[in-house]
C-alpha cells in the first residue's frame, strides 16, 4: 500500500551519513525527528552497485541512496 503524503522535512544530508554510520558500525540507527529504530534493505541493481533503501517505519520517511557514495570513490 502507497500513500501520496509528502514528509516534510525530509532526511537532510547530515542525517542520511549520522545513519549510515550508525548501521556501519553495526549500532542500531533512529530516526533524527522520532528516535525509532530505521531499517536498510538491500536493492536489486544491474549495475552491481550497492543500493539500499532506509525507511523509518513510524514516521514513514524514507531515502534511497547508492553504497558507497560518489564522493568517496575520489
Amino acid at each position: 500500500m502507497t500513500g501520496c503524503l509528502q514528509l516534510e522535512p525530509p532526511w537532510d544530508e547530515g542525517s542520511l551519513m549520522e545513519i549510515t554510520e550508525e548501521h556501519l558500525l553495526h549500532l542500531e540507527p533512529v530516526c533524527p525527528y522520532d528516535q525509532a529504530p530505521v531499517h536498510f534493505h538491500s536493492l536489486p541493481n544491474p549495475r552491481r552497485r550497492a543500493r539500499y533503501r532506509i525507511a523509518c517505519y513510524y514516521c514513514g520517511r524514507q531515502e534511497e541512496l547508492d553504497w558507497p557514495p560518489e564522493e568517496a570513490k575520489r
